[in-house]
């Protein structure tokens, strides 16, 4: 028994010193845990109860066109922030708080009394109220600086800008995209106070001012923006449209000149419009472009060897793929077409065999070349997602890779469909598209350059030579010829697509387009015109986007300095005699009005609809006066 009883007590003696250990190995780990692990939490929080601490809004930096005019600047406002521990009477407190600010009185008296080290009474208040509320000297009531965005220029490009919080925070455009820089480092005030949050008057305080964010500067051009804006709402009111965009782009540096939307929203008053107002929808949305889109087709068409431009097509009014009929806009086809002419004419079926004769894996790889599926690169919020939409070579199919020969089946942002313009304006090089072109100090001073980025060679110079004249030919020869502009080679292609509708197929809604370059010799400024959902007597990106290109971008040639090289036409030729006016792609009515007005006549004889497609005698003929021009009249010819 004895030895029995002496086994059972050692037993019990190394299982409480077993269990003693554990639990001093516990509070070891606890002990480590609280002193190494959770140091700086521990100490933090002992300084927060020690100290009451106040902080104090950076400015954000200036941001700059390419000229260095300001069009967004911060302002620095003063605000009203309440330390509760420190209000002896929040009744009274609140009572003269309320009168001087003109606020309810239970709003008031409900900041002044929630449990919380601080709190914003109001915010950002004109110099007369701060300082009547100063007189009133209320224990616990203190003031903050407050930054305030100011737009020198009103809202001129508003969506590139974007928006900033309450809490001098970037939340969208290019405010958001670069905030790191704009925003700056937060001052603090910081005093020591007693368990009840009081001052205490000898106590420790320490004050670190708040650091202004850096400048930045954009590629946008403040004019050129300007005629930009100005342009498309013209274009988008007259056509009675949803909406509209207008991107200009330098093609040799991919720098942006301008970037406007319609309809636009006030920065000041940011808060009354929705997130869809707002959006940047020419970066960020996908469309199916239509007949601009035949500049990728002929330029992998011309470069793959596939075709040349001597090379010529037969359009009987359709093509067959598959079983299913192509249909090209002029009933009964074009007939026997130069490779030029089929550009010129917007001839679906040509474009559609051109695709089919390249072959899926030869066309995708020029359609991924040229940006498409991809996204841009462009320094801009939501870029990385916005990659259009493109079907798998997979599963494309013969009549898949025949639409998207001439713009359907395929859906591309409006930057994507720009870039790929730039591109062939470029000699086939492509550049990434960027809004901002450096960060700089207060005093102008360059912190970090962004510098122009060449992409990839796309097509080669020699193939971009050759659709750079025939794309010349469009505007001077056929869809395009409203967006000439006097003194100077213009290039580019209309489009007028089908939208889809909310059943997977095509509606009534369309898309009316222009996009192009001048000088066409000598590339200065890329362009692309949108005209979403127009309503009115066409749809035609001839008539419609074409005109708004032609003022836009002469304008620009203008401000930039660019000279025109080729003569212009004298108005008068000899006496009794005048020019003939172009009126092609112009309603039969403004036809009408711009031959009268040369002293001509206006007759149709043939074709049936409200756009005139062809004219005789061309366009700078010298005739009597009184001649009458006859002309074949027709309906969106795309």
């Amino acid at each position: 028994m004895p030895d029995h009883t002496a086994v059972v007590v050692r037993k019990r003696i190394v299982f409480v010193l077993f269990a003693l250990s554990l639990v001093m190995f516990a509070l070891v780990c606890r002990l480590f845990y609280l002193q190494v692990i959770r140091n700086e939490w521990l100490r933090q929080m002992a300084l927060d109860q020690r100290y009451a601490t106040l902080y104090e809004d950076s400015r954000r930096g200036p941001i700059y066109d390419v000229r260095f005019r300001k069009l967004a600047v911060s302002m620095s406002a003063e605000s009203i922030v309440a330390i509760p521990a420190q209000i002896s009477d929040a009744r009274d407190t609140a009572a003269k708080l309320s009168e001087v600010l003109d606020m309810d009185y239970q709003s008031v008296y409900a900041k002044l009394t929630q449990p919380l080290a601080s709190v914003y009474i109001k915010r950002r208040v004109d110099q007369e109220t701060a300082q009547a509320v100063k007189e009133l000297r209320l224990p616990g009531i203190v003031f903050t600086e407050k930054g305030e965005r100011f737009y020198p220029s009103g809202s001129i490009a508003s969506h590139v800008l974007g928006i900033v919080g309450t809490d001098n925070q970037g939340l969208e455009g290019l405010e958001l995209e670069y905030d790191e820089y704009l925003s700056g480092k937060r001052g603090r005030r910081r005093s020591e106070v007693d368990a009840r949050g009081r001052d205490i008057p000898l106590g420790e305080k320490e004050y670190i001012p708040p650091e202004d964010g850096y400048g930045i500067v954009l590629t946008i051009d403040e004019r050129i923006q300007m005629i930009a804006e100005r342009e498309i709402e013209r274009a988008v009111v007259e056509a009675n449209a949803a909406r509209g965009t207008i991107i200009m782009m330098n093609p040799k540096t991919g720098g942006i000149l301008a970037l406007a939307t319609y309809p636009s929203f006030d920065l000041t008053d940011w808060r009354n419009t929705t997130a869809e107002q707002r959006r940047m929808w020419p970066l960020l949305d996908a469309y199916e472009p239509g007949s601009t889109f035949k500049i990728v087709t002929a330029a992998a068409v011309l470069d793959s060897g596939t075709r040349s431009v001597y090379s010529t097509f037969d359009d009987i009014g359709y093509v067959l793929v598959d079983g299913h009929r192509l249909r090209c806009w002029r009933a009964g086809g074009h007939g026997h077409q130069t490779f030029v002419e089929t550009m010129e004419n917007s001839c679906n079926p040509a474009f559609a065999t051109y695709a089919r004769e390249m072959g899926v894996d030869v066309f995708y790889r020029y359609i991924r070349a040229f940006g498409f599926g991809l996204p841009t690169g462009i320094d801009f919020p939501g870029d990385s997602t916005a990659k259009g939409m493109l079907q798998s070579e997979k599963t494309v199919g013969a009549v898949g890779i025949a639409t998207i020969g001439f713009g359907q089946g395929i859906a591309v942002t409006p930057l994507q469909l720009l870039q790929a313009i730039a591109t062939v304006a470029n000699g086939g090089t492509m550049m990434k598209p960027r809004l901002v072109e450096a960060v700089v100090d207060e005093r102008l001073q360059i912190v970090e350059k962004f510098p122009p980025v060449s992409v990839r060679q796309v097509i080669s110079p020699s193939t971009a030579q050759i659709l750079n004249e025939v794309l010349v030919s469009v505007v001077e020869n056929g869809s395009g010829t409203r967006a000439q502009i006097p003194g100077y080679l213009v290039a580019g292609k209309t489009g007028t697509a089908q939208k889809v509708d909310h059943r997977g197929g095509y509606g009534d809604k369309r898309v009316a387009s222009f996009g192009g370059y001048a000088p066409a010799d000598d590339p200065v400024v890329a362009a692309l015109v949108i005209i979403d959902e127009p309503n009115t007597y066409t749809t035609y990106g001839g008539v419609l986007a074409a005109p708004a290109f032609q003022a836009a971008v002469s304008d620009a040639l203008r401000l930039l300095g660019v000279p025109p090289n080729r003569p212009v036409a004298e108005t008068v030729a000899k006496p009794n005699q005048v020019y003939v006016p172009d009126v092609r792609n112009y309603p039969v009515v403004e036809a009408a009005e711009k031959a009268k007005e040369a002293g001509l006549g206006l007759r149709i004889v043939g074709g049936q609809g409200n756009i005139v497609l062809s004219q005789n005698p061309v366009p700078g003929a010298a005739v009597q006066l009184n001649t009458v021009v006859n002309v074949v009249v027709g309906d969106d010819p795309e």
